[in-house]
């Protein structure tokens, strides 16, 4: 097929000879293919200064993608198939380790427990056959579209009403495909602006293989090779052998080990090495041969951008209309750009989804660029045909729906909706990234808009290590609810759960974020952060508004917290001075983690309401504060705002390992209501929790403990007064060998079925000749 040379079209393109628009208003699309509009060719150009409209039904070849599916088989039957370990093997899903055994240690009297696989959870996998189908490429020759441009402003308004006005962006008369790589279909630069002004859905279709010569792999897991004859000593001293061929003999053989174990004639720490023995598993994988092996061929050149509206320089803009849809699906990069002080605004509606490509996106802000969303931005998903809801055939994927980098700003006056449906096992996406950007929300996020469950991890805003972003008074970032077009739609909850975390706001490094609006973690959310900074020593990381945490998923859901400080906040701009409302179950309202070799501070002035009734018998807890030190690590939170304590299983504070808390009297927990609840919990040698002198502190229900210290920690009840009285209450609990409890002229108010200290597994306590002890014998009347 013949095509104009490359060279010569950039000739003419810079003497401006390629079909420039004259005085006329409007203009008619010409058809475009790839054998003709490579490099520009046929480019449409408004250079004089007026505003035109490019309009027309959509006149694209859609070329030809050039990737294709063959079966197993038929790569066998042309001996295309060049090693394989995969084909035929047995594969195992052994599920997670996370089945709870009692292990009795009889000699202190006292239990230890500890996770291991659940036979009941193991599944045997179908083996790989000949008919699964694997990806193939195949020669296009002049079929795919390279460095396509269709128009071009650079000085002037060129308005693009493709299609049908007035029709669906899913019409026939508004839709296209393309099979183009390394190309800017709309640009405006200098003086120029582009106004998108119809409702289009364009879809890419051009393939690129993944990798540079004719081989391709096809790699699947959880291939499983059984151990065979072995054996196992335990604690008697006795010699087991086994011989596990199969998954019913592994099946066996785990259940005899948690016999071992629940009967304490196996140690915990051997229960895996054992367990390892009957089986390995592995990656198996298949290389075989493509169709295509001309790296000349159009399909070898790789994607590059795959952009449909472009500005550069800080005179030029795009726009897409108020009223007007732009929908673009299987983008490699950003569907709008604007860099080097651009302008990009939305009005209208630009949604962006697809497979998986990490450096996908809907709106891009490179090197001073300007963002404004008046509108709305839904990635990873489509609307309706209505305009409304999630139209679930379009779940996909977006790796960054708004990306702001190098000095770039965001504005975001509207609604962004993200889905978070197609993310890659252990993969990262988020609604906004910032990479030395900055960013302003006055309107909607809403982060996992359709019900989600996979192996990924999500975010509403996210960070490179720089940046920063508020969330304004106006503004809400909310996690699991269904998408809006205007930020006063009603919405219904949505479940989220992603194995990695999803969460509001991320930080890295030195960031800054700063929320004085509203943070919302749906009902039916799990696994989730309102605020997450790591690894930034000077990071500022604030709380002024509210954060509301609404998870109550299922039983026993993964944990959720409001502001999650890891080896972060030691310089002091990491806290709370707003409020953070627990309504969930498994929800910590402040938790702070150091690490190995780092420290992690927090700070709380603001207010801490507790407001869940957890199921007691779930084994779940809500907590205000949780502070912990891991080893080597050093943790510390200070609290001085108020912590009220209104429900069932729930810890106020709560010091582990290498952790200090230093408490105000303002921020002494008051409770008003609840049973089985811990005020102050402590763990291990060096965990502190630092009270005011002559504290007060009366349990609010029953089961209650007003402190309880174990595995090291060291209580000192110094001019400390408690009143345990309420029914199996406890004023002072230690727990486990190397735990001290020493009342030193505390004042103990008991109640009828009360304790006032209990030391048991090993725990040393002291009552000295200052303390007291009141029984007061009658419980008091209150409120349960």
């Amino acid at each position: 097929m013949f095509k104009l040379n490359p060279l010569f079209l950039s000739l003419v393109a810079a003497q401006g000879l390629l079909f420039p628009i004259l005085n006329a208003s409007a203009a008619l699309l010409k058809p475009y293919t790839p054998e003709f509009n490579d490099n520009k060719a046929g480019v449409y150009c408004l250079c004089n200064g007026t505003t035109q409209t490019l309009s027309g039904l959509p006149q694209f070849a859609p070329g030809v993608s050039g990737a294709t599916r063959i079966t197993l088989g038929e790569l066998q039957n042309t001996g295309r198939i060049i090693n394989d370990n995969l084909i035929g093997e047995k594969r195992l899903d052994l599920g997670l380790q996370n089945f709870t055994v009692r292990i009795p240690d009889f000699e202190a009297h006292t239990s230890t427990y500890y996770d291991v696989y659940d036979t009941f959870a193991f599944n045997d996998l179908l083996s790989v056959s000949g008919a699964a189908q694997v990806p193939d490429y195949y020669d296009v020759k002049d079929g795919q579209y390279i460095n396509a441009r269709v128009a071009a402003v650079s000085n002037g308004t060129l308005n693009i009403a493709i299609g049908k006005q007035g029709a669906a962006s899913s019409a026939s008369t508004n839709r296209w495909s393309m099979a183009a790589k390394q190309s800017e279909l709309f640009t405006a630069k200098k003086q120029g602006h582009l106004n998108w002004d119809a409702n289009n859905r364009i879809t890419f279709t051009a393939a690129t293989p993944p990798y540079s010569g004719d081989r391709l792999a096809y790699n699947v897991g959880n291939v499983v090779d059984y151990g065979g004859a072995f054996t196992v000593t335990t604690k008697d001293g006795a010699v087991n052998a086994f011989n596990v061929t199969n998954s019913t003999e592994l099946r066996n053989y785990n259940d005899w080990l948690v016999l071992q174990l629940r009967s304490a004639n196996l140690r915990a720490e051997d229960y895996n090495p054992e367990f390892s023995k009957a089986y390995a598993l592995r990656e198996g994988s298949v290389v075989y041969r493509m169709s295509t092996n001309n790296l000349d061929d159009e399909v070898a050149q790789p994607l590059g951008d795959q952009v449909v509206l472009s500005a550069d320089g800080p005179n030029a803009s795009v726009k897409i209309n108020r009223g007007k849809t732009l929908e673009v699906k299987n983008n490699s990069t950003a569907v709008m750009r604007a860099s080097n002080g651009a302008r990009a605004i939305i009005n209208g509606k630009l949604a962006s989804s697809g497979p998986v490509q990490s450096e996908s996106k809907a709106l891009e802000l490179i090197n001073g660029s300007i963002g404004v969303n008046n509108g709305v931005i839904n990635g990873g998903f489509f609307n309706n045909a209505n305009g409304e809801g999630v139209d679930n055939r379009t779940l996909g994927y977006i790796g960054k729906v708004v990306a702001s980098s190098y000095g770039s700003q965001f504005t975001n006056n509207g609604v962004i909706n993200f889905a978070l449906s197609d993310a890659p096992v252990s993969g990262g996406s988020s609604a906004i990234w910032l990479g030395n950007g900055h960013a302003i929300n006055h309107g909607n996020i809403n982060v996992g808009v359709a019900n989600v469950g996979n192996g990924s991890s999500a975010a509403g805003v996210s960070f490179s290590g720089e940046g920063s972003f508020i969330n304004t008074e106006d503004g809400t970032l909310y996690i699991g609810r269904t998408p809006q077009n205007r930020k006063t739609d009603a919405t219904q909850d949505v479940e989220v759960y992603l194995n990695d975390g999803v969460f509001g706001i991320d930080q890295i490094l030195n960031a800054s974020a700063i929320n004085n609006g509203r943070i919302v973690l749906g009902s039916k959310v799990q696994n989730a952060v309102g605020m997450r900074v790591r690894f930034g020593p000077d990071a500022l990381a604030l709380n002024n508004g509210v954060i509301d945490l609404n998870g109550r998923a299922e039983s026993q859901p993964a944990e959720n917290v409001g502001m999650l400080v890891v080896d972060s906040g030691s310089s002091g701009r990491v806290g709370n001075t707003g409020t953070i409302n627990v309504n969930g179950d498994s929800t910590t309202a402040i938790k702070v983690i150091a690490n190995e070799g780092n420290r992690a501070s927090a700070f709380s002035t603001g207010t801490i309401n507790v407001n869940a009734h957890v199921n007691v018998y779930d084994g779940t807890f809500d907590t205000a504060v949780w502070v912990k030190g891991e080893p080597g690590g050093q943790a510390k939170a200070d609290l001085s705002g108020p912590i009220n304590l209104n429900g069932d299983s729930v810890i106020g504070i709560r010091a582990e390992g290498d952790a200090t808390v230093n408490v105000t009297s303002n921020a002494l927990p008051q409770q008003s209501s609840g049973q089985y609840q811990i005020t102050f919990y402590a763990l291990g040698p060096d965990a502190k929790i630092n009270l005011p002198a002559n504290s007060s502190f009366t349990t609010p229900g029953w089961s209650s403990v007003l402190f309880r210290y174990q595995d090291g920690a060291d209580f000192d009840g110094h001019s400390l007064t408690l009143t345990p009285d309420d029914f199996s209450a406890i004023g002072v609990m230690g727990s486990g060998k190397g735990t001290t409890i020493n009342t030193n002229g505390a004042t103990f108010n008991v109640g009828q079925i009360a304790t006032g200290v209990l030391v048991e597994g090993g725990a040393q306590g002291t009552i000295d000749a200052n303390t007291t002890f009141n029984m007061v014998g009658k419980q008091q009347e209150r409120q349960q």
